[in-house]
């Protein structure tokens, strides 16, 4: 479905010139890319996939299709260059974060592996595939108790996760006694996905169960002509609509999804948790670890700070004590506000932070105020993962 999205760009691009030297419209090489593999001619596929790339067109979409063709191929290795060359031209794709995790974990690259399916997590902790393969990789690692949080989380969220928990039982061990988001029950991250009546919402929720995915909703499904996906952040409460908080009054990290109207807009909207692999360290310690490791500064600044200070979108005075982490600056609060707003969508704490400057303003993006540089530099590993470019800047003495 996203290929065919390309087309509207492609049907504008210059006649193209294939692997064999013949003029070809590069929509047409896609479209016939396509049929092929319709058709179960997987090397048809991958050769016209091909002659599209050679050609000249640049799309991380292309690349993907590619690797997956590849992959069925029984090409592991070529299949995940081209992924990770999706994911160069796109580096926040939650879910070509995601496939390249796969394949690197079937290639038993381990530490890719990790770092891929760490960074979808990062970007949308609400996809539960990606916790189910990150599972396979934590078992590789020789980490039951993390694998049996990754089940559960993929579970919880609507993938069936019963092949990675039958094998963690034959492993044995047994199940662990706590889980992350029951040790930080008030952490406030929120999926939502809008519908076009409550109807349509209410004949949604039982088909959760059943095992559809939240994020792979499609128009069809949510009754809107164009579908605006899914939307996923941590959020302070004062930043989530009243009739939203109202519908998930009560719940807890991971509860079923319930139905929300604001005004006339309706929304399945669930709580979920946020993918922080230091809190699930801290929960593999148990509650006292997972204390310790609050006061000791190891999580993001968001879970120890009041509510209100992490709810300023805009400051113009920083903490002289803490590390910050600056994530970009920008000409215009507006534009600085839309990478905040990105960041926290993320589960970061940040804020905007306007400065004088000459006879006007800078405006940055800061992507959290830490009370140790360990956490600071933590939080640097982590951005620099999504793609980003930050630096920290030091206490002032």
């Amino acid at each position: 479905m996203r290929a065919l999205l390309l087309l509207l760009v492609l049907l504008a691009a210059a006649p193209a010139v294939t692997a064999q030297g013949q003029g070809a419209d590069p929509a047409e090489v896609i479209l016939q890319a396509e049929d092929l593999l319709a058709g179960g001619d997987l090397v048809g596929a991958a050769r016209h996939y091909r002659q599209a790339l050679a050609a000249g067109i640049v799309d991380a979409d292309i690349h993907r299709n590619l690797a997956l063709v590849l992959y069925d191929l029984r090409l592991p290795g070529e299949a995940l260059a081209a992924m990770d060359e999706a994911v160069r031209l796109a580096p926040g794709d939650s879910l070509l974060l995601m496939e390249q995790g796969v394949l690197a974990l079937a290639r038993e690259r381990f530490p890719e592996a990790h770092r891929a399916l760490a960074a979808s997590l990062a970007g949308n902790p609400g996809r539960g595939e990606a916790y189910f393969y990150l599972g396979w990789l934590y078992l590789a690692e020789k980490k039951p108790v993390f694998a049996w949080y990754a089940a559960r989380a993929a579970e919880k969220l609507g993938f069936d996760g019963r092949l990675l928990v039958d094998r963690l039982q034959a492993e044995g061990g047994g199940e662990p006694s706590h889980y992350p988001w029951q040790l930080f029950p008030d952490r406030l991250t929120i999926r939502s996905h809008r519908v076009a009546s409550p109807e349509i919402g209410e004949a949604l929720l039982p088909r959760f169960r059943e095992g559809v995915l939240f994020e792979y909703l499609t128009g069809a499904e949510t009754g809107l002509a164009e579908d605006p996906g899914e939307d996923i952040g941590t959020f302070a409460a004062t930043e989530v609509e009243p009739a939203i908080l109202a519908a998930l009054a009560g719940s807890e990290p991971f509860s079923p999804p319930v139905l929300a109207a604001v005004g006339d807009r309706f929304f399945v909207v669930q709580r979920i948790f946020p993918f922080r692999e230091e809190e699930w360290e801290a929960a593999a310690r148990g509650a006292d670890g997972a204390a310790a490791a609050v006061h000791a500064g190891t999580e993001p600044v968001a879970a120890t700070l009041p509510v209100a200070e992490v709810d300023e979108l805009i400051r113009h005075e920083i903490d002289p004590a803490r590390h910050r982490v600056y994530v970009g600056s920008f000409p215009s609060e507006e534009s600085a506000l839309g990478r905040v707003r990105e960041l926290r969508g993320r589960g970061f704490p940040a804020f905007c932070l306007v400065r004088p400057k000459g006879s006007g303003f800078a405006y940055y993006a800061v992507g959290g105020q830490y009370p140790s540089r360990d956490a600071a530099v933590h939080a640097v590993q982590r951005l620099r993962e999504l793609g980003y470019d930050v630096f920290i800047s030091n206490p002032k003495k």
